[in-house]
């Protein structure tokens, strides 16, 4: 099978994977990008993280007493800070390389809605307080409001919440309406080849080579975005690369 030349290589195509390769033809439009991963209709997620997520769009959400305490924690807020910041502009400009193609709706908002519940611990307690140094610290607003105040909130008697905070820059979205939207965007970009999930690995005289159900594809950069994947991909083509493990986990919101 013949090798086919790129630009770059995009292993995984979740909301990272196709939101790097949407950033890539919007800077260079004549750049060849292979984006491999899922390739089921548009705004399908499969069983990966993108489709399912919550789509939660703020930075003080997941802040933890012990992240706060660490400087990569801290320099992670500031990351979320400004990317946060920047998420109404990158939404108007892909939904504008969209076009009519796009889903009407993609259920963007702000205000979000924090509980410490009862069925909580001391970590719960320090954690919920470091939101609310986050927020000032950051000039974010954080309101301390009473949970029966919150619309909708129905708690079971014994699983009611002590406090709550609401953040009403923190955003949100439809997870499955914005890989939709990348979708519609990306196919408007004519140097962008979507392609089923593949093995990588370095080729000979360096760059890197994607073998897929496709085809091989060969590329001198390489990024990958696979979420959970990523580290047992890196450990296979780089024991000794010095990156930080992505994991998974699992997570609940309404």
């Amino acid at each position: 099978m013949a090798v086919q030349g790129a630009d770059v290589l995009v292993v995984g195509s979740g909301v990272v994977g196709r939101s790097l390769a949407f950033a890539l033809t919007e800077a260079e439009p004549s750049i060849r990008v292979v984006l491999a991963g899922d390739t089921g209709e548009a705004g399908s997620g499969g069983g990966a993280a993108s489709g399912a997520a919550g789509a939660m769009l703020g930075a003080l959400g997941e802040v933890t007493d012990l992240a706060v305490r660490a400087r990569h924690g801290r320099l992670r807020i500031e990351l979320a800070v400004a990317a946060a910041s920047r998420w109404p502009a990158w939404r108007e400009q892909v939904r504008a390389r969209a076009g009519a193609t796009a889903p009407q709706r993609d259920g963007y908002k702000t205000g979000t809605f924090m509980v410490l519940n009862a069925v909580s611990s001391g970590l719960d307690d320090a954690s919920f307080a470091a939101v609310a140094r986050s927020a000032a610290e950051h000039g974010l607003p954080c309101h301390d409001m009473g949970p029966t105040d919150i619309a909708g909130y129905r708690p079971l008697e014994n699983d009611r919440a002590l406090r709550a905070w609401h953040l009403p820059e923190e955003g949100f979205l439809d997870a499955r309406a914005w890989l939709a939207t990348l979708d519609a965007a990306l196919a408007v970009a004519s140097h962008t080849i979507r392609v089923p999930a593949g093995t990588l690995t370095a080729a000979p005289g360096g760059g890197y080579l994607l073998d897929t159900p496709a085809g091989v594809f060969r590329a001198p950069r390489a990024v990958v975005a696979a979420g959970a994947w990523t580290t047992p991909i890196l450990d296979a083509l780089d024991p000794d690369l010095p990156v930080v493990p992505v994991l998974a986990a699992a997570g609940t919101a309404v």
